[in-house]
């Protein structure tokens, strides 16, 4: 048996390596199957010889990559109230971890509040408000046509407007 730097007995023969501080022996005498074991499981050992930084990989999960995404807040915000408002969303899916997964990086990244289904509701609200505005400025002081659809499985009010130009045929 062979030395290796007081980390591993390392028996070529058998073709396995003893780690000297757990006993787990491990098939791939590759140096990179040492390193990863090593910052796995014995991290302080690592650290406390130098051989590794205090605050290099945090506990035994890999490094997850950073990227870049060119967005806003406004995209970002317009892109969950038309998931909610035209792709039919429940507003619970907000509150999804997987779903959260994806958007808390992003709302980190454009240092936003996070959206709830509360924040939505009032962002929802808003949009409404400015809605029933707009219809309002428009109809003011015009003629419309109310039409309701009974036959459809949806009940719907439809309006039109009547310009000057109508006339009855």
């Amino acid at each position: 048996m062979v030395k290796d730097d007081e980390l591993f007995l390392i028996n070529l023969p058998d073709k396995e390596a003893l780690c000297l501080i757990c006993n787990k022996k491990l098939t791939d005498l590759r140096r990179n199957s040492y390193i990863r074991h090593y910052k796995a499981l014995h991290r302080s050992f690592l650290v406390q010889r130098g051989l590794l930084e205090d605050d290099e990989l945090p506990g035994p999960s890999r490094k997850i990559p950073k990227i870049e995404v060119r967005t806003s807040q406004k995209i970002y915000t317009s892109s969950l109230i038309e998931l909610v408002t035209v792709h039919g969303l429940p507003l619970n899916v907000l509150k999804y971890p997987a779903f959260q997964a994806l958007t808390r990086p992003i709302e980190e990244g454009l240092n936003m509040k996070h959206i709830s289904p509360e924040n939505m509701k009032g962002l929802l609200k808003n949009i409404a408000r400015q809605i029933k505005h707009i219809i309002a400025v428009e109809t003011a002081g015009r003629m419309i046509c109310l039409k309701t659809d009974a036959a459809s499985r949806h009940v719907g009010i439809f309006s039109e407007l009547i310009s000057s130009l109508w006339t009855k045929q």
